[in-house]
């Protein structure tokens, strides 16, 4: 309810450049359209609480800001008081920031998240209702790098997860955030940007909850192979060892490289 008004009017009406006070503390100065808050103004809640920008009747609409008491903001824009469109969101408390699209006040779109004031731990690509979901980068505070796909903030279809310091990387399908499906898993992989399948070791074949589980096949980079199947990580018997200059061994083999 209205306390208090000091501003232009017409016909009896707020009208023009106004300042409205509010019955438990709150304040408004801004612009009015026929008794309506309509205009640029700001809005302050008693608690603190402001919200800078356009307004249409009444209500928050257009380009505006946000400023919690906490110290968090939001710049950009606003639909029916919620952040809908482009905008930016920080947290003072734990540096988190967030630039992208929104909807009805979700992180809802394309968009780029920074958990950290370093900014090196991130996460870029798509949204859906405040859940990583689609297709999208992940960087780790490790380092590490996961590129594909996302369901419900888990790395779940294709993708690729590369651990940097271990020199390792992975290429396949993921479920629930673990390999689960047929991929190849590399390492000592060389430093650069592009995997020569002759330069490293490899494992081409089927995960299961994030390991080796049925047929695969494992490449050297000396150019053998071996091809069995893999229960829990470990090869089973009769698997195939063949060296590089082609003479092939076929027999009760035990393997367990990684």
């Amino acid at each position: 309810l209205l306390g208090r008004y000091e501003g232009e009017t017409c016909e009896g009406r707020f009208h023009g450049e106004g300042l409205a006070y509010f019955e438990g503390g709150h304040m408004y100065k801004g612009w009015f359209s026929k008794g309506l808050m309509d205009g640029c103004g700001v809005f302050t809640h008693a608690d603190g609480f402001k919200y800078e920008g356009e307004f249409v009747c009444n209500l928050p609409m257009g380009q505006g800001s946000y400023t919690w008491p906490n110290g968090c903001t939001y710049d950009g824009e606003v639909y029916n008081c919620l952040r809908h469109g482009m905008g930016t969101y920080k947290s003072l408390k734990n540096s988190v920031e967030y630039t992208g699209e929104w909807s009805l006040g979700k992180r809802h779109g394309k968009g780029a998240i920074y958990y950290n004031q370093e900014k090196t731990s991130w996460y870029k690509g798509d949204w859906v209702r405040n859940r990583k979901e689609g297709w999208g980068v992940r960087c780790y505070p490790s380092g590490n790098i996961y590129s594909g796909e996302w369901r419900n903030n888990l790395r779940h279809g294709e993708g690729t997860m590369r651990w940097t310091n271990l020199r390792q990387q992975y290429v396949g399908a993921w479920q629930g955030g673990v390999q689960h499906g047929r991929g190849t898993h590399f390492w000592n992989i060389s430093q650069g940007d592009e995997l020569h399948f002759f330069l490293n070791s490899h494992h081409t074949g089927e995960f299961v909850q994030g390991q080796r589980h049925g047929r695969g096949r494992v490449c050297f980079a000396s150019g053998a192979s071996y091809e069995a199947e893999w229960h829990n990580n470990r090869s089973l018997s009769q698997g195939k060892f063949t060296s590089a200059d082609g003479r092939v061994f076929e027999g009760d083999l035990v393997y367990d490289l990684m």
